[in-house]
Parts: structure tokens; sequence; C-alpha cells
């Protein structure tokens, strides 16, 4: 995406003189970077959080990424805002970063903190994971890294919160609301630069850029399956065993997570599934891992026994829906425990239909070309008779049958004076074809 704000482009583009700040609104003077949906957070409730963690609460969990229950927010969002917002949940994004200006320094989540917080840091559940990607960044860049730029940072990297705190940014909203894990990188001091430094701000950046893209191979990838049917598994959530921040599976079954190199238990979750953990899962530091679930259904069946203590007109309404719940259950089992039967029935019927529909449309073009015939065909007519010795008759000649031409007799029309000679004549006795 060349730019988020093209209006706030457009007005400094405009501009000979650079009035900090003005250039971040758009045409309704908006921040775009202070539009996203707030988020309000929580410590870890935790006892090894000795790191001081913090969560987004539960009605921002990333679990629930549902789109129409983001966008028709009670919140004002920008056009800009609610676009990018769409673009980032029906895309999987992996990995990401938005290019800002203003510092020299790779930033990390989080940018907001929880409300009068003590500590200056706002950590996430996968802050290691953001620090090693702020790394890659930074020391892939000729300066970056060195951290004495116009704002000191150690290795050229930063915890949002830390430097400053603000609500509504993007790169919080991404970790938070979906699978993708994202970065702010402010590409150089001048918050606007000249046209003439682009090459040089290119030439800084270039190799920093493709290290940032090589970070998404850390982690784990793989597919979600039905343990039955093989059909992939979509919104299959990921957890990390430790680390309280999942990702799901997309459409495919495919999913992917980032991680720092080391051991891990990874678990499948998914409603009406058994939940699947595949232990001691080892993360190089060269190439993601690849792992496989097969989730298998849960069997409704068993159904626990309601409480005896609880009342007749609740209890009478439970084992009603349980027993409806069962039915249906049984149902869609059976279904697809004969699902192959089905199939072939169902295929027969589907070629006994097309092979009737073909005789019928080789009939009705039948009836069609008898039809053309009766009216389209020669019809004979009886030749026009002048007298006995020109009645068309078949005459033998050298065992020969000859048919006299009634039609091509020399004309008795005026036009005889004039010596015309027609050009066939009925007395020509030699057969045309010898």
């Amino acid at each position: 995406m060349p730019t988020m704000n093209p209006d706030g482009f457009e007005y400094e583009y405009k501009q000979t003189v650079h009035a900090l700040g003005n250039g971040r609104l758009n045409a309704n003077q908006i921040d775009l970077n202070r539009n996203f949906p707030k988020l309000e957070f929580e410590r870890l409730n935790n006892k090894n959080n000795e790191h001081n963690i913090v969560i987004p609460k539960q009605n921002f969990d990333n679990t629930n990424n549902y789109l129409d229950e983001l966008t028709n927010t009670k919140e004002k969002l920008e056009p800009e805002v609610r676009a990018v917002m769409h673009w980032s949940l029906i895309y999987p994004f992996v990995l990401s970063a938005n290019l800002h200006g203003g510092a020299l320094v790779a930033n990390y989540p989080f940018d907001s903190n929880i409300q009068d917080s003590t500590s200056k840091e706002s950590k996430s559940p996968d802050d290691q994971t953001f620090k090693m990607l702020a790394k890659a960044y930074s020391y892939a860049h000729p300066k970056m890294y060195q951290g004495n730029a116009c704002v000191r940072f150690n290795d050229g990297i930063t915890n949002g919160a830390a430097w400053y705190i603000i609500d509504g940014g993007m790169q919080d909203w991404s970790y938070a609301y979906t699978s993708d894990m994202e970065i702010t990188i402010e590409l150089g001091c001048n918050k606007y630069p000249d046209e003439t430094d682009l090459k040089s701000y290119w030439d800084d950046n270039k190799g920093a850029l493709l290290a940032y893209i090589t970070q998404v191979v850390h982690g784990i990838r793989g597919f979600v399956f039905d343990s039955k049917t093989k059909i992939p598994l979509s919104g299959v959530m990921i957890h990390v065993n430790g680390i309280e921040h999942n990702v799901s599976s997309y459409r495919d079954g495919d999913f992917f997570r980032l991680l720092t190199p080391g051991i891990y238990d990874i678990t499948a979750e998914r409603v009406g599934y058994q939940s699947e953990t595949k232990q001691n899962i080892l993360v190089g530091s060269q190439s993601s891992t690849y792992i496989e679930f097969k989730l298998k259904r849960k069997d409704f069946s068993n159904t626990t026994s309601i409480n005896n203590d609880t009342r007749g007109t609740f209890s009478a309404f439970v084992n009603l829906t349980s027993t409806n719940v069962r039915t249906l259950y049984h149902q869609t089992k059976d279904f697809i425990l004969h699902q192959n039967l089905f199939l072939i029935i169902a295929g027969i019927f589907a070629l006994f239909v097309a092979i009737i529909f073909i005789f019928v449309v080789i009939y009705l073009k039948f009836c069609q070309k008898s039809t053309s015939r009766t009216h389209t065909g020669f019809q004979r007519y009886e030749p026009l008779v002048q007298d006995e010795n020109d009645l068309p008759i078949m005459e033998r000649q050298n065992g020969r049958k000859i048919l006299r031409n009634n039609h091509a007799l020399a004309s008795e029309s005026s036009d005889d004076d004039d010596g015309d000679q027609t050009l066939f004549s009925s007395k020509i006795k030699k057969p045309m074809i010898p």
C-alpha cells in the first residue's frame, strides 16, 4: 500500500515549508494512526507473569475477529481506517510493517498501556518475538542499530509505550484483532524528506526491508484437517503454551505462527472438535517447523446428566433439548457413515437423467428435420401441353431413353423472324451423356 493517507500526502506535497503534524491528518482533519478501535488492557493474571505482560481484555480477543462486529462499532472510523481494517481481516497477513518518518527506530507493540500503569513498557505476550523482528530490521540498516540518531534508542528498537503512549494505533490493532504481527518503522529524522533524498532512503532501507520480510520463516506453519473427512478446517485456534495470544487457521486450513527459536507445546482447538496438542515442537532459527493437525469431532451423544436438584420445568426443557441434539447428531452421523453410498446413488440418478435428456434432444432434432423436409422438398410439376407432338415422351435411341425438353422449344414469338437460334432445343435426339 503506497500510502494510507493520500489526503495528507497531497497536502504536504504542495507545501514549501512543512509544519509538523499537518500532513498526519486526512481531509476530515483526523489522525488516522489514532483512529483504529481503542484497546482496553489488563495485566496478565499469571503467577509467572514476572515480566509485567499486558493483554487486551476478552472483548478484544482476536479469536473472534468477525468483520461485521469490528467495523460496525460505535466509534466513528474514517473511511481509510475502515478500508485497512477490511483488508487486514479478509487476507491472512502474517507479518507486516507500517512506515513513518520523524525518527530512526523500529517500534513494536504495545503503543497503548494500562491506565495509570507504573511501568513505562507495555509488553505484549509476544514481546520476545517482537524484539527479534525489530532487531532484524535495525541490524540490517546501516545506521538504525547504532541508536544515536535524532533520538537515542538501544539497538535502534523501542517498545511503543516506552517511547510515548498512543491509543488507536494501527500496529496494536493488527496484533490484537488479527493473526498478523506488525511493527512501525521510523525511516528517518526528517518527517517529510525532500524528493532528492529518496534515493538515499531507499539505499539505507532496501536491505533492512528484505531482512525483515525473511523473518516470516521463523516459527511454525501447517494445516488443520478433519480426521475423518480430510476436509481443511478454518477458524481453528492455534495456541502456544505459555503465550496468551492465538492465531487462527485460514479457509484452506493453513496457519502460520511466528516464534523465537525454542521448544513449544502447540494446541489446536475448534468448536465441535476435540483439541489436539503437539508437545516438544522444536523451532529453529533457519526455517519454520511444519505441523499438521487432524482433529476428531466430539461425540455429543455422551451428554452429562442433569443434576437431581434442578427444578422440574428447567430439567424437562433441557432433556427435550438434549434429545433433539442427540437426534440431530445421530442423523448427521448416519449420513456421514453412508456418505459414499449416497454419492453413488446420486451419481446413478444424475446419469439416468442425463441419458433421458440426450434422447429427448435427439428426438426433437429428428422431428424438426422431418418437418423441414416436408415443406422444403422438391415439388412435381406437370409439363405444359402444347400439342400431341410436344407431349413429354420417352423415346428409345440406341437402347437409351431420352426425355423430350418441352421447355426448350424454339420460341414462337416475333423474335423468330430475326433468325435467332435457341441455345437449347428439344429437337436434339442425341443423348447428353454418351
